[in-house]
């Protein structure tokens, strides 16, 4: 399920519809995560998977947790 982080009024990166997708077994996928506190943040709720721009962000994360 890909999903921006918000549209309209609705917030798709809320921890609470994370874990709704999560409890149903919906993979989440975000795209366009482009800088290191978003990715951060989606990465602690344990998304499914994380499209970024920025590789380097991702990488960094890597290297350190």
């Amino acid at each position: 399920f890909q999903v921006p982080l918000k549209t309209g009024m609705f917030n798709f990166e809320s921890p609470k519809f994370v874990k709704f997708l999560h409890d149903l077994n919906i993979p989440i996928l975000y795209t366009d995560i482009d800088d290191a506190e978003t990715l951060n943040r989606l990465i602690a709720q344990n998304v499914s998977g994380i499209i970024t721009n920025r590789p380097d962000l991702a990488e960094e994360f890597l290297t350190t947790h």
